[in-house]
């Protein structure tokens, strides 16, 4: 061997194992899946609050209430990395103006800890990355991404970069030794120079910042972190059927097209000391071939339109005013402009009570019923040829003795009529009743049934009423023991036949039911379970009425206050209220099961629903 050649391989060898000793040092790639609590990335994981895994077109998620969801990982997956690209998957569904939803902080070399302690307060003042949003006029949202640290600080925000709520996104950051970079759906958001450096080991927060604040809404699915610069054709994709009408999401947008209107109802003052962001009614087209909910805005303001229903000839829409200024609530007629999908007030009447909760007509289009929780009144009204309310010409006071002390007294809170409008039916919360009534419309004249109502076990609450299709039976959800009456109908009397649960066996926390469908068919009922945030789903007996437990779904959001199914009997619309938005699911007609076709649209304090078809 020539032994000059000697040092050159020594060199040669301590080169290479020094590159192979920084290979194996270096940053790699992680991905991270947010399909469970306990782990993520083969981390542990702590939980604050109270965030679920949910079911979604593209698999499982982690759901955040935007209230105080959260949860942290103790590692920084891009620490050390002197180039780098931060992705995730998530969908934004609206609510705070400032979201901070994905957090990577360094640990502070001086103290060990991920925030810095200012009195009484923390402060994020460490080197750290940031995915955050900032969400405009309530239905849009723009990406802020920021990565900050010594000798460096930069956010790319750019407000006119905007994208709807509701929809699964990708974004992404990336920095390549020089430039600094955003990107929603692959698209370019902005710009910057930066002179980066490398962030020590620490931690994630995910569904806030750091220090607990700037809590987020919405869902996350998954994340990606790698240790260089990618280009947008190597950034991850959303999976599923839904991806390609996803990723067009940020093109510009277009005329929301669709062959229905569904309108929601919210509530401006939740209860009489607070304000919600809610302005009143709000309208969407919704797209009956893609299951797809296009926002419209607000079709009209009103105060606390908490209940819904639309006219059989779709030509009007009505509503209650639950918690009225004057004290003495109202129902409003509107009428609607199929091309905008806005309202026009045509009249409003007395609801005869306080607290009016539901407001419902009868299949013919002639009649308008209503119900008050405070006042426990039941009123009729007449439906004229241009979709104005009459003054009252019924009004039935509810009085009784409530049968335990957990009921309040008269609290009426459900109608429904029959399909020949000869019978309506009405729950009575309060008394633990279901009432019958006899009408003539003909001649607007009203008969209570002898027995006047029928009886269920004090404590059940009955809260809504739903006829079968073939009108043989009716069911009865209770809100305050969290149950399903099934009742026999003989000409117009009712026998009770079957009482089922609505919740898991030895479920024991807070729980109320909401609302209650049944399909067209007659196949399937659904109850929606607020505390439990679900809809449990039974199979009916066509010749018996009696039901079946199925299983429960989840609602994709907090306290599902409505359930509508849509008239092409394929779509179930859940609007929950402290969830803050309305999700579109599909009707499997073999199973019963609901899958989300993907379309969440944010309502503050989302209530009521009706859906028409396009004129």
């Amino acid at each position: 061997m020539n032994r000059s050649a000697l040092p050159l391989i020594v060199i040669a060898y301590v080169i290479t194992m020094a590159a192979g000793r920084a290979a194996q040092n270096a940053p790699r790639q992680i991905t991270w899946t947010f399909d469970r609590l306990d782990a993520i990335g083969g981390l542990p994981v702590k939980v604050d609050g109270n965030p679920k895994v949910i079911e979604t077109p593209l698999g499982k998620a982690i759901e955040f209430d935007g209230v105080d969801d959260s949860i942290y990982i103790d590692q920084h997956p891009l620490a050390g990395a002197e180039q780098f690209t931060f992705e995730a998957i998530f969908r934004p569904d609206g609510g705070a103006a400032e979201q901070r939803w994905f957090h990577l902080a360094e640990r502070s070399p001086a103290t060990g800890q991920l925030v810095e302690l200012t009195g009484s307060s923390t402060r994020d003042a460490n080197a750290r990355f940031l995915f955050e949003l900032r969400v405009i006029n309530g239905n849009q949202w723009c990406l802020d991404a920021f990565v900050a640290g010594p000798g460096y600080s930069r956010a790319l925000l750019f407000r006119d970069k905007l994208h709807p709520t509701g929809q699964w996104y990708h974004v992404a950051s990336s920095y390549d030794g020089k430039m600094f970079r955003s990107y929603v759906n692959g698209e370019l958001q902005g710009e910057a120079e930066l002179a980066f450096k490398p962030q020590g080991p620490g931690g994630t927060s995910v569904g806030t910042r750091m220090n607990h604040v700037n809590y987020f809404n919405g869902a996350v699915r998954q994340a990606r972190f790698t240790p260089r610069a990618l280009t947008p054709d190597q950034f991850l994709k959303i999976a599923g059927t839904t991806a390609l009408v996803l990723l067009a999401s940020s093109a510009p947008a277009q005329k929301p097209t669709g062959d229905y209107l569904a309108f929601v109802g919210s509530y401006t003052h939740p209860t009489l000391t607070t304000t919600s962001a809610s302005k009143g009614i709000y309208a969407f087209r919704f797209d009956s071939k893609s299951g797809t909910l296009s926002p419209l805005g607000i079709a009209a303001e009103a105060v606390n339109p908490a209940h819904l229903s639309a006219a059989p000839n779709g030509k009007y829409l009505y509503a209650v005013s639950w918690q009225s200024p004057d004290k003495m609530d109202t129902v409003a007629a509107y009428r609607i402009d199929h091309q905008t999908g806005m309202l026009t007030l045509i009249n409003k009447v007395s609801a005869k009570g306080d607290l009016a909760n539901q407001v419902v007509l009868d299949p013919s289009g002639t009649l308008a019923g209503t119900v008050t929780y405070a006042s426990g009144t039941f009123t009729l009204y007449r439906v004229e040829a241009d979709g104005r309310l009459s003054e009252p010409f019924y009004t039935d006071q509810h009085t009784g003795t409530p049968r335990t002390p957990r009921q309040p007294g008269p609290k009426a809170h459900g109608i429904v009529f029959s399909k020949d409008s000869r019978f309506a039916y009405v729950a009575e919360l309060g008394l633990d009743r279901v009432y019958s009534y006899r009408i003539d419309a003909a001649n607007h004249t009203v008969t209570p049934l002898d027995p006047p109502f029928v009886s269920l076990p004090g404590g059940s609450g009955p809260r809504r009423l739903q006829l079968h299709p073939n009108g043989r039976f009716l069911y009865v959800n209770h809100e305050t023991d969290s149950k399903v009456t099934v009742f026999e109908i003989r000409n117009g009397n009712l026998k009770a036949t079957q009482t089922i649960s609505t919740l898991p066996d030895g479920y024991t926390a807070n729980n109320s039911t909401a609302e209650i469908q049944i399909d067209k068919e007659g196949k399937w009922l659904y109850v929606s379970n607020r505390g439990h945030d679900s809809l449990a789903l039974y199979s009916v007996d066509r010749d018996k009425g009696t039901l079946t437990f199925v299983e429960h779904i989840s609602s994709l959001g907090r306290t599902p206050r409505n359930i509508t199914i849509d008239p092409s009997n394929e779509y179930l619309f859940c609007a929950n209220q402290n969830g803050e938005n309305v999700v579109v699911f599909g009707i499997d007609h073999r199973t019963g099961h609901l899958t989300p076709t993907g379309s969440r649209q944010p309502v503050p304090q989302a209530a009521g629903i009706a859906i028409v078809k396009v004129q």
